[in-house]
């Protein structure tokens, strides 16, 4: 059992080590995964996964970036102009299943 426990840890540090720059969240959900995995056994060790978990975010990756450039008053009437950054990001989970959705970045 201790060698497990020995092996998995490394394998999860390995896998955290290895993990692009792009894909955030993911050693996060890596370490969520492996602490389930412990978390799901009863005392005498047998798993009870039953595949009623709700699906996670696996990675997050960016899809694209642009820069604007918007307008607004002053309280005097006279007009600014600022610039914005939009990004779009993409999750996907655990199930197939991806989302996409945009920030904007003052």
């Amino acid at each position: 059992m201790k060698t497990i426990l020995i092996t998995l840890a490394v394998v999860a540090t390995a896998l955290i080590g290895f993990t692009p720059q792009a894909e955030a969240g993911t050693k996060k959900e890596i370490l969520r995964f492996v602490g389930h995995q412990f978390s799901k056994k009863n005392h005498h060790g047998h798993g009870h996964g039953h595949g009623h978990r709700a699906p996670y975010v696996v990675r997050t990756s960016e899809v694209c970036r642009s820069y604007q450039t918007r307008h607004g008053y002053r309280p005097c009437g006279s007009i600014y102009y600022y610039k914005v950054t939009t990004v779009t990001y993409r999750d996907y989970y655990s199930n197939g299943s991806s989302r996409t959705y945009t920030r904007t970045l003052s």
